[in-house]
């Protein structure tokens, strides 16, 4: 996917925010942005750190599911 930012992903992780795991949708860029964002390490064959933000927090693992099913987010880990 591409937007006026670069290249980006969404995928589902578990976030650590504010010393408390949560169940996220994150977008994650390819490339760095005048915005500042957290950053995560990620096994990809071309890049290792990307930049993120939250777009989504779940409540449990099955509405992640659901959500990924729906959006056919393919890159999930609970």
């Amino acid at each position: 996917m591409t937007s006026d930012s670069g290249e980006y992903e969404d995928i589902i992780r578990v976030i650590d925010i504010e010393r408390q795991k949560r169940l996220c949708l994150i977008r994650i860029y390819k490339e760095a942005s005048e915005k500042p964002r957290p950053i995560i390490e990620l096994e990809r064959e071309d890049q290792q750190y990307f930049t993120y933000e939250i777009l989504e927090y779940f409540d449990s693992i099955r509405d992640a599911r659901e959500y990924a099913e729906k959006h056919e987010i393919w890159d999930v880990e609970y």
